[in-house]
């Protein structure tokens, strides 16, 4: 199978298939944000202009120290008039914050402190930031971000009605090619995907005011996959939209490919059952077109709330 045409992209088979969106975000506590104008190449850091040498100790970096890097831009092929921004993101759920520096290029985010992501307070190192909202259109990883990104920004220009735009970034590769247009909103680190301009504007209308919008909702990257998908679960069963209400208190793995999954709330504490099964089979992008399940998460059971907690 090849779905090299608009009809057998991997973003049209999700569609067709209803692949469920939540549980998929991915998952990180920490994000660095690196603007880099011009073109990029399947792996961002390391075919694009940024020197390759620095793109792959930027990689090694991340990895050491436990955090995810996108690049940014603010339009495909824009140069730089002059310093880029880095955001580095502390997403981690009572631990989220996230500051700006600007540089003259990418070698220089070398000689910053990058453990400085795993602590719970800002470290001073730029100045506060956010609310950040990033779509991928990194086309050379996969044409369906190019479609649907580029299309989500462009239209999200045309008709913002505040200053939505000023935060507003195209992002190199965040995960789910098939969930096109997918969006990420820093600090918090949230994921949407199929991210049409009708919905866009109520998502940041809502993050504004401290809540999800679980339409699209794919998750938050504080969390693992099985933690992300009991969030998203009681929610909807509860209908909980505050973005720190459920706090994860618990996870157990009960075998058979069954999880209990416990959270604290305003309202005491709550836990759900779930089970992880196999979907149909689909690509998981059009560069990828070897078929593989995707995941479906099951509620199975949700326990009443509770007495508040302290």
């Amino acid at each position: 199978m090849e779905p090299t045409t608009p009809r057998h992209r991997c973003s049209a088979i999700a569609r067709e298939q209803d692949e469920p969106l939540f549980g998929t975000a991915p998952h990180s506590q920490a994000w660095v944000l690196l603007e880099q104008p011009g073109a990029w190449g399947p792996d961002a850091l390391t075919t694009s202009a940024i020197d390759p040498e620095v793109g792959a100790e930027l990689n090694r970096l991340s990895k050491e120290h436990g955090f995810r890097i996108m690049l940014i831009r603010r339009g495909a092929g824009r140069s730089s008039g002059g310093a880029r921004s880095c955001f580095l993101a502390r997403s981690a759920q009572s631990e989220t914050w996230m500051e700006r520096l600007e540089m003259a290029n990418p070698a220089e985010l070398l000689t910053v402190d990058l453990d400085v992501l795993s602590r719970p307070l800002p470290p001073g190192l730029g100045e506060p930031a956010g609310p950040l909202w990033a779509i991928c259109t990194h086309g050379r990883r996969d044409p369906c971000c190019a479609e649907y990104g580029r299309r989500l920004i462009r239209m999200w220009a045309e008709n913002a009605v505040d200053d939505t735009c000023h935060g507003l970034w195209e992002s190199s590769h965040q995960g789910g090619h098939r969930f096109a247009a997918n969006l990420a909103i820093f600090p918090h680190a949230l994921f949407y995907g199929q991210v049409e301009a009708g919905n866009a504007q109520q998502i940041v209308d809502a993050y504004r005011d401290g809540r999800l919008t679980l339409d699209g909702y794919r998750g938050r990257s504080a969390f693992d996959g099985v933690t992300q998908a009991a969030d998203y679960l009681v929610r909807r069963r509860e209908n909980i939209t505050g973005i720190d209400d459920l706090r994860p208190a618990g996870r157990a793995d009960l075998g058979a490919g069954r999880y209990r999954v416990t959270f604290d709330s305003p309202s005491g504490e709550v836990g759900v059952l779930l089970e992880v099964d196999e979907g149909p089979l689909r690509p998981e992008s059009c560069n990828k077109p070897k078929l593989t399940p995707s995941k479906i998460y099951r509620r199975l059971d949700v326990a009443p709330i509770g007495l508040p907690t302290a």
